[in-house]
């Protein structure tokens, strides 16, 4: 019997894109159910923090002290300021944050079809990432690093594009506008940027025009972010000097390498791994055969992330997503290299086919987080951390507290007891470990701060709200938790102690006259 290889091979690449399809909608579901069970996370708190003291008239540098680059939260005061108040509109962002990684993962998608013509590949290390037990929940959490990645993987797909100075400059002004977003892409872009320009260079020999276009397209992203920061009266020099300060500070107490994490991280995401390693070896086949913008840009890429595996400030999520969704530039050139045969179908195919399973393994662990999930890491399969609340009892717990405290007062806690959405006493947050007053100047403006004289003075003056002493000592200035302390020792007739939601045998306060029955 003879066979019909064509038909075959048709029926491969139908199987392909069906398992393709159904794994893409299994992961988009998983975020939605993450969406609703992962508890509010430390950062993510406090980045819902900020953009709610910058929404109700505050500035950093001024009223606060932020050490994140504040252009995302700029580019949300305006939808913020329409949510109510209310600690659900963290679901509200989370759905803000899918929304952009769905876009990410188009970019991806016409990536894939435009330098090899297989959009499916082009997005499986993002299903991967999205399946993922401790990336996933990072996905769905609101903050800044779902812009600075969209505009990054913009830029980087204008890479691999034929190069012209009109993708010169457009990649250009992407790149900038990403690093200013947050700086974790400032490798993989510069060098791939070289490399986009350096194409155009060897194929039209036009160095001046070249340069011309990179600082057009810098010039124009700087003159929009500029415009942002001025319309909104923060001070993008303070700015980016409160974050270069925090970084310095945080490398210094690294007790591990953190490349050493993300090796242990690749070791645990087998099917990333050789998604990843099979579009390594296609791109260096094929860059092998030809040297044109394919070439060089992802030569770049990959030596920004060479520097970027070495330099990575900590062995959090946020750090080393910047790592997974660089690498994932290079899956559309899995396959693409070798001849199209019915051997190369299969294994096409079978990966589509291994991709799903991943996908639907992840369903009994996500549906039994609605009992319990994990609080002080992302990684839903850590069995030993404290397990907390779904994410929506939480925030109705969030809520209890914002209802009874109004909205002009004064708070002091640390997460995941602080409601977010109040005031701090002073203008320190919840983000003081290791001290920052180690880094900063006796004239720096931001020292005043963290001055003791300060918040004893605020004690003082505005009598907060709640207090709760949990952790104060791990994550506020040196000295401020004895303070708190001796206040609550003067003023524990003012107060209330109420159970906290979050771990059981502790307490927070809420003065008294906040709550006239008790």
């Amino acid at each position: 019997m003879k066979i019909d290889r064509i038909r075959i091979a048709e029926i491969i690449d139908r199987l392909a894109s069906s398992f393709g399809i159904g794994a893409i909608i299994l992961a988009v579901f998983i975020l939605l159910l993450r969406i609703i069970i992962h508890f509010p996370f430390f950062d993510e708190s406090l980045h819902v923090h900020y953009l709610w003291l910058l929404s109700n008239g505050y500035t950093p540098g001024v009223d606060f002290y932020c050490h994140y680059p504040v252009l995302s939260y700029l580019f949300m005061v305006p939808f913020f300021k329409l949510l109510p108040d209310s600690a659900f509109v963290v679901l509200v962002l989370r759905y803000v944050s899918l929304i952009i990684y769905i876009g990410i993962g188009l970019l991806l998608y016409f990536h894939g079809r435009k330098v090899t013509g297989d959009w499916g590949t082009a997005i499986i290390p993002l299903i991967l990432l999205a399946s993922s037990s401790n990336i996933g929940p990072y996905m769905i959490e609101f903050s800044v690093d779902p812009f600075a990645t969209v505009t990054a993987v913009g830029a980087m797909l204008i890479f691999f594009r034929t190069p012209s100075e009109r993708t010169i400059a457009t990649s250009a002004g992407l790149s900038l506008l990403s690093v200013l977003l947050t700086p974790k892409y400032i490798f993989p872009l510069f060098f791939g940027l070289i490399g986009h320009a350096a194409a155009y260079i060897l194929a039209s020999r036009k160095k001046i025009k070249t340069i011309m276009a990179i600082s057009i397209g810098g010039a124009a992203a700087l003159a929009f972010v500029l415009t942002i920061y001025w319309l909104n009266e923060v001070s993008l020099t303070g700015n980016l000097a409160a974050t270069l300060t925090t970084s310095r500070t945080i490398q210094k107490m690294n007790e591990i390498m953190p490349y050493t994490f993300l090796l242990a991280r690749l070791v645990n995401k087998p099917v990333y791994v050789v998604m990843i390693v099979l579009g390594l070896l296609g791109w260096a086949v094929r860059s092998r055969r030809r040297i044109d913008q394919i070439t060089l840009s992802g030569a770049g890429i990959l030596l920004g992330l060479i520097l970027f595996f070495f330099t990575i400030s900590l062995p959090l999520e946020q750090y080393l997503m910047a790592f997974y969704v660089s690498l994932a530039m290079f899956a559309p050139f899995a396959f693409a290299a070798w001849k199209d045969t019915l051997g190369v179908k299969i294994l096409r195919s079978a990966m589509f086919v291994v991709v799903f399973i991943v996908a639907v393994n992840q369903y009994p662990a996500l549906l039994q987080e609605f009992m319990g999930t994990s609080v002080y890491v992302r990684d839903a399969s850590n069995s030993s951390t404290l397990k907390g609340p779904p994410a929506v009892q939480a925030l109705a717990n969030i809520d209890k507290i914002l209802r009874v405290i109004p909205k002009e007062e004064r708070v002091v806690a640390l997460w995941p007891y602080h409601p977010m959405l109040r005031k701090d006493l002073t203008g320190i947050t919840w983000d003081e470990r290791p001290s920052y007053t180690e880094a900063l100047s006796d004239n720096d403006p931001n020292a005043v701060f963290f001055d003791p004289k300060s918040y004893r003075a605020a004690l003082d003056n505005h009598i907060p709200a709640l207090i709760d002493v949990n952790k104060l000592q791990t994550n506020y200035p040196p000295g401020w938790y004895e303070l708190t302390v001796d206040f609550m020792d003067r003023n524990n007739a003012s107060y209330v102690r109420v159970p906290s939601s979050v771990q059981p045998g502790e307490f927070y306060y809420i003065r008294r006259d906040l709550m006239p029955l008790q």
